[in-house]
């Protein structure tokens, strides 16, 4: 057997997958040959290898097989060994460290002692003054006290390190049983080689744990809108892709499935009567039939094993769209990312899309207007992420992309907008209480004020609201307003308007309000 070393060449990362390239190359006389490779992800989902090859050669078998190696933790073990052997070294200085103090000490002690009995003996001869034992004895009894302090301390140290040899010692012994394991996935192909040949063989296969989000960057200007377009590429699948030709596809690796509808029955609710009250008899024996057995239901026939499950459908797409609205990227050059927990942003396009500048104002709600883009998206789907917003080049935050369908319309960057300025003036709020036929009349007039600073004509949408009822004994009216309202639905009017640049635009309407003296509005009117 053959064992092919081989390497990762090509990956398409899926929106919850990726398929892998991996290629390898050897020399192969005629006749039949068993080649092993080995090490491709334990994330590799068997049914999905395939091989492909270059030269005179048959494919005549492929297996797969899932392999789990018992090791042990050699990494760990050496870092407890010389964690084991700093502690030892520790242990020793600190025994001759105490063994030192306590020899000094001892011999201090006695040469207090010889000092003692030899100044005693001046004293009773007369050489020497009383005090001259206190004299010479306190500096000696100081050394003898600070070396009792230094060995209590070392003696405490030395305690700590032994405990701490002991855990360690512990974990040696834990670990020295315990084993790690090595989980991988290798593959049998068997071949048919006809003639002397210069084989490349290629095995391609699909892995789970790996995955990519997307990400934009958004650039919001008044000629249109500059999307970019990245990938944040996760590969959890513990094979490193090193130097590799990298394809982002917006497809899934799970196969789509057609659930067929069912019908929906809704019928009268139906109540039971209530049971009779159960009554008193007496007792009285009664012939029976014999109990029939209940016929055994006839068991439904289940479907086949392989029509419940669908098969994975791999998708070959080539670069730009395809059916279904499917895109691929290939990223040119090549690319590496490491098999770890840290997203890698790939960029992928950049796109410039047809956009208009657009303001709104919500006159009962909103202190000052909104600006937003209207965009148009391409050809290709945009799918769900966050994107950094900038308008003009200036950054203004951070937003959430929704799905995006090719060719819709979707709103983006809402900012505040410094270039319009619009108020909401009362002019007439007037209260008839006497009022027609016994009836509160209370009349308002309003002008919306809107001024254009931008240096071109703009669109703008203003939004405002009138009290509404549903009431017969409440009326309310809208008087003629000054500019048509494009909509007026339950109280709320909307008017879609041009401003020329530096232009001021006023939008006077009123309404009155007229309601039945026995009955109070509510909430309040304004």
């Amino acid at each position: 057997m053959i064992e092919l070393e081989t390497s990762t060449s090509e990956v398409t990362v899926f929106r919850d997958g990726a398929r892998v390239t991996r290629v390898g190359r050897t020399k192969l006389n005629a006749g039949e040959h068993e080649i092993l490779v080995m090490g491709l992800s334990e994330f590799t989902d068997e049914d999905s290898v395939r091989v492909t090859g270059l030269g005179s050669a048959e494919l005549v078998n492929i297996s797969v097989e899932k392999i789990v190696e018992t090791v042990q933790d050699e990494k760990r073990l050496k870092k407890l060994r010389d964690e084991l052997r700093k502690l030892e070294r520790k242990r020793n200085k600190l025994q001759d460290k105490i063994k030192r103090l306590r020899s000094s000490a001892a011999a201090l002690i006695k040469l207090t002692q010889s000092v003692s009995i030899e100044v005693g003996h001046r004293i009773t001869q007369g050489e020497a003054k009383a005090d001259m034992i206190a004299k010479t004895g306190e500096p000696i009894l100081s050394m003898i006290t600070s070396m009792q302090t230094d060995i209590r301390e070392a003696e405490d140290e030395l305690k700590d390190v032994e405990d701490q040899i002991a855990v360690v010692q512990n974990n040696i012994e834990i670990a020295g049983g315990s084993h790690a394991f090595n989980r991988f996935t290798n593959v049998q192909i068997t071949l048919a080689v006809k003639e002397p040949t210069e084989l490349e063989l290629g095995v391609v296969y699909q892995v789970n744990n790996a995955s990519w989000n997307p990400q934009y960057d958004v650039d919001l200007r008044e000629d249109g809108t500059m999307i970019k377009r990245m990938a944040m590429v996760i590969n959890n699948t513990k094979e490193d892709w090193e130097d590799v030709k990298l394809t982002v596809s917006t497809a899934s690796a799970r196969p789509a499935q057609i659930i067929e509808p069912t019908p929906y029955y809704v019928g009268e609710y139906y109540i039971p009567p209530p049971a009779p009250a159960p009554r008193v008899a007496r007792a009285k024996k009664v012939m029976r039939e014999p109990e029939m057995p209940l016929a055994m239901a006839e068991p439904e026939e289940e479907a086949p094993f392989d029509e419940l499950m669908e098969e994975a459908e791999e998708t070959f797409a080539e670069v730009g769209h395809a059916t279904g609205g499917i895109v691929t990227y290939h990223v040119p050059g090549k690319t590496s990312i490491r098999s770890d927990k840290d997203p890698r942003p790939v960029t992928l396009v950049e796109e410039e899309f047809e956009s208009k500048r657009y303001y709104y104002w919500n006159a009962y709600a909103m202190p000052t207007p909104v600006a937003l883009e209207k965009v148009t998206n391409g050809d290709s789907v945009l799918l769900p992420g966050m994107a950094k917003i900038y308008a003009d080049g200036e950054y203004i935050g951070e937003s959430a992309i929704e799905l995006i369908a090719p060719r819709e319309e979707f709103k983006l960057g809402t900012r505040e907008a410094f270039d319009v300025r619009v108020e909401k003036k009362l002019l007439i709020k007037d209260t008839d209480r006497a009022g027609l036929r016994g009836k509160n009349k209370r009349e308002y007039q309003y002008d919306l004020v809107i001024k254009s600073f931008a240096k071109k004509d703009i669109e703008m949408e203003i939004v405002d609201r009138i009290p509404y009822s549903s009431s017969e004994k409440i009326k309310v009216e809208l008087q003629d307003p000054s500019i048509r309202p494009e909509s007026f639905k339950v109280g709320v009017l909307e008017w879609k308007l041009s401003l020329a640049a530096g232009s001021e635009t006023h939008i006077k309407y009123g309404y009155v309000v007229e309601w039945e003296r026995d009955v109070n509005p509510y909430p309040p009117l304004p």
